[in-house]
């Protein structure tokens, strides 16, 4: 039986960052990651002069976590920002494609005049979304929907047009269910504060300009940064150990896995909440019960690789929202060699498209050959693109992705608080679901084994 202070269990972003800074603190670990690799959701595929990613392609220095561990790490000159692009993002309205309208700060109107232009809303949606000045603000504090949240504030139009692809899209969320206090909580803290976010914006004081990109991501890829950390750990890492059972000895725990047992004074779980309420020891039933009210969906994603000169789009932008009122087949697509560059040979492009999100579920169930054939019809459809792409990659996450549904903090602050002391659980199943964030909660345990 192996020893150590501390084990952590699972090798995704979350687990060696609580690795490396137990490591730092001078602490004998023991990171046992089930697959063969590390890294969790962030997966790049390298290959003849092709840098693919399955999972996030970058990262925001808005929320510093990441950021400030790139620089700890050293890896500073692996990084790349986003290209100079002549539209941000586009949305499918009605079959067409339109630019991101001018005149709003990502959901809320911020120059009248140039909202009242965009072809996206009716006039009655435009006008209805500037009365939000004049509602009332909510009552009460208590969470609700992002969906209720928008048709309240701003109306059905603004909601269905923009902010259900837009904001639902980033957390693989049901709108109608994913809670604004747990997502989105600047919104509600304007509504409070101001009375109206349109209020807000205006009179609250700007945010000093940081010279900074807002989005980073790394010259071969986002997997650059779990190798580097796995560099990092060097022996305490073992891979291909799937952990069965979790056992309570005395003052001590017993982790099983297939192959061997190991034991530590304290655990760190760096795992779906929805597999760590199985592996659990049944002493802390309390604790399993409330882990597996968590919810979890999956996504898929199908990189297409073309000859430039073929595509005759001008992929000006970053990619493609679509709202589920449009009823497509997919949720949307990147343009990732518009996007970034040191992403595959200057005559080759990269469309990158996305399905089995909240509106399109039943596409994780189909075959590669259908999901091909579907997902070309639809480029076929929006961008007019017909020729085959000469290769493609495909991948699903299944069950993979934590969905915040409203009171997710009230759900959350009950684990926490009846995880007994020498427990930290950590991952993108609890304060936030971006690389930032799951690096702080990483944080969050450590300092918890600590004190």
């Amino acid at each position: 039986m192996e020893e150590a202070d501390i084990i952590i269990i699972g090798g995704g972003i979350a687990g060696l960052c609580a690795s490396y800074r137990l490591q730092q603190e001078g602490k004998n670990i023991i990171l046992l990651e089930k697959s063969g690799r590390v890294g969790g959701l962030i997966q790049t595929v390298r290959e003849d002069n092709l840098v693919i990613e399955s999972g996030p392609d970058a990262f925001i220095t808005r929320k510093p976590w990441a950021y400030d561990l790139v620089k700890e790490l050293e890896l500073d000159n692996e990084l790349i920002e986003v290209n100079s692009t002549e539209e941000r993002i586009y949305i499918l309205n009605r079959g067409d494609l339109h630019p991101m309208p001018k005149g709003l700060n990502l959901l809320i109107p911020s120059d009248d005049d140039a909202f009242l232009q965009s072809p996206l809303f009716s006039d009655t949606g435009k006008q209805r979304a500037l009365e939000e000045v004049d509602l009332p603000p909510k009552t009460d504090n208590r969470d609700e929907s992002m969906a209720n949240f928008v048709r309240r504030r701003f109306g059905t139009e603004l909601f269905e047009r923009l902010a259900e692809p837009l904001l639902a899209g980033v957390y693989n969320a049901d709108a109608e269910r994913l809670s604004m206090h747990a997502t989105f909580p600047q919104y509600p803290a304007l509504e409070q504060k101001y009375g109206s976010l349109i209020s807000g914006m205006q009179q609250r004081s700007k945010p000093k300009k940081s010279d900074t990109p807002p989005l980073l991501s790394f010259k071969h890829g986002m997997a650059t940064l779990p190798e580097a950390l796995a560099v990092q750990l060097k022996d305490s890492l073992q891979l291909n150990q799937e952990v069965e059972t979790i056992e309570i000895e005395e003052e001590s725990y017993i982790v099983c896995t297939s192959t061997n047992k190991f034991r530590a004074n304290q655990l760190v779980l760096a795992l779906p909440a929805s597999i760590i309420a199985e592996i659990l020891p049944t002493e802390l039933e309390q604790t399993r019960k409330a882990l597996s009210r968590i919810r979890y969906e999956g996504v898929g994603c199908i990189s297409l690789v073309y000859n430039q000169n073929e595509i005759e789009y001008d992929l000006n932008a970053y990619g493609v929202v679509i709202p589920a009122i449009e009823n497509r087949n997919i949720d949307g697509m990147q343009w990732t060699t518009s996007k970034f560059s040191n992403r595959a040979p200057v005559d080759t492009t990269i469309i990158r498209v996305f399905y089995g999100g909240p509106n399109t579920r039943e596409m994780l169930d189909k075959s590669e050959e259908e999901i091909v054939a579907i997902v070309r019809e639809e480029l076929k459809e929006m961008l007019g693109i017909t020729v085959e792409p000469f290769r493609y990659f495909i991948h699903s996450w299944k069950k993979a992705y934590p969905q915040y549904d409203v009171n997710h903090q009230v759900l959350v602050d009950e684990i926490m608080d009846t995880l007994p002391n020498s427990i930290g659980i950590t991952g993108n199943s609890y304060y936030g679901v971006g690389i930032p964030d799951t690096i702080k909660s990483a944080e969050y345990a450590v300092d918890k084994l600590l004190s």
